[in-house]
């Protein structure tokens, strides 16, 4: 059997396509988000101490333009209750969204408590939905949260009398410390002898 080939060019019919821009009243926490999505937030611990680390992950989800989404952020101003930093973004080709089928994308972020609180507040995600031709924001919901006495605003010297040692006017006798000499170097008196 013999088979030919013939090179042809081919030019498919043209597509008018209009593009509309956004409308002038998106929220301050829209992040540049188009289609459809969902959010999920999760806390690394929900026990810490005021001054300690808490690391926030947000799974996004849904059909539409991940590439240019950011990060979720606090839903009210959290300024000298919360410290946050900026978010690391995760979005392989293979969780992407293609516009027709769903995709994926992981926002990171450390958050601090610089106070006592009960809860991590709730996050805000704002998209535009063209089918509604909308802004459409997301809320996360508050995670309770357990903020413990910080250990370290307590001296380590501090020493307690009971009421038996108030009265009699002694004071307990403090612990003998114990020396530790690997810290402790040869101290040359001499004078020096100096060396090119």
């Amino acid at each position: 059997r013999f088979r030919s080939t013939t090179l042809r060019e081919m030019v498919t019919n043209t597509v008018n396509v209009t593009v509309k821009p956004l409308p002038d009243n998106a929220p301050t926490s829209f992040t540049g988000g188009v289609g459809v999505f969902e959010i999920a937030a999760t806390a690394s611990t929900t026990t810490v101490a005021v001054g300690d680390p808490i690391s926030m992950e947000f799974f996004v989800s849904g059909i539409g333009n991940l590439r240019t989404m950011g990060a979720p952020e606090f839903g009210i101003p959290q300024t000298g209750i919360w410290k946050s930093y900026e978010a690391n973004k995760e979005l392989d080709d293979e969780t992407d969204s293609d516009g027709f089928n769903k995709g994926k994308v992981k926002f990171s972020r450390v958050i601090i408590p610089e106070a006592k609180v009960d809860a991590i507040p709730s996050f805000l995600l704002s998209y535009f939905d063209p089918a509604k031709a909308e802004y459409v924001t997301l809320r996360t919901d508050p995670i309770p949260l357990t903020v413990t006495r910080d250990q370290g605003a307590e001296s380590p010297a501090a020493m307690r009398f009971s009421p038996a040692e108030a009265e009699s006017g002694t004071s307990p006798a403090a612990d003998k410390p114990t020396p530790a000499f690997q810290d402790i170097l040869h101290i040359r008196k001499a004078t020096p002898r100096w060396v090119a």
